[in-house]
C-alpha cells in the first residue's frame, strides 16, 4: 500500500492564497495612499493659486492708485516691473517678489505675464 504525503499540497495552497491576499492588500494600500497624495497636492495648488490671486489684487490696487496720481510705470530693459507682495497663507505672512511683464496686448499696452515662484508654496 502506498501512502501519499499531502503536506506539500496544503503548504502550496497556503502560500498561493497568502500571496493573492498580500497582492490585494498592496493594491488597496496603493489606492488609498495615492488618493490621499492627490488630495494633498490639489490642496497645495489651490492655496498657491489663492496666494497668487491675492498678489494680483494687491498689484492691481497699487497700479490703479499710481495711475490716478499720475506716476509712470517703472520698467526695466525687459519691460518688467518688480512688485513685492505680502499675503497670508496658512496663517503666516509670506513676502514674495513678483515680476510683471508689460507689453502689447490686443487692447493696447497691458500686463502680458505675472511671474511668481510658487514652488515653495506648494
Amino acid at each position: 500500500m502506498i501512502f501519499l504525503n499531502k503536506k506539500g499540497s496544503a503548504l502550496m495552497q497556503v502560500m498561493v492564497l497568502g500571496s493573492i491576499i498580500a497582492a490585494i492588500i498592496v493594491m488597496l494600500m496603493r489606492f488609498s495612499v495615492g488618493r490621499t497624495a492627490n488630495m494633498l497636492k490639489t490642496k497645495r495648488e489651490v492655496q498657491a493659486k489663492a496666494f497668487v490671486e491675492g498678489c494680483m489684487a494687491q498689484y492691481n490696487t497699487m497700479a490703479m492708485e499710481r495711475a490716478l496720481q499720475g506716476y509712470p510705470i517703472l520698467l526695466d530693459s525687459n519691460n518688467k516691473e518688480q512688485f513685492t507682495c505680502k499675503a497670508v497663507l496658512n496663517g503666516e505672512t509670506i513676502t514674495k517678489n513678483i515680476y510683471i511683464t508689460w507689453g502689447s496686448t490686443s487692447t493696447g499696452l497691458g500686463v502680458v505675464s505675472f511671474d511668481v515662484e510658487t514652488s515653495d508654496l506648494e
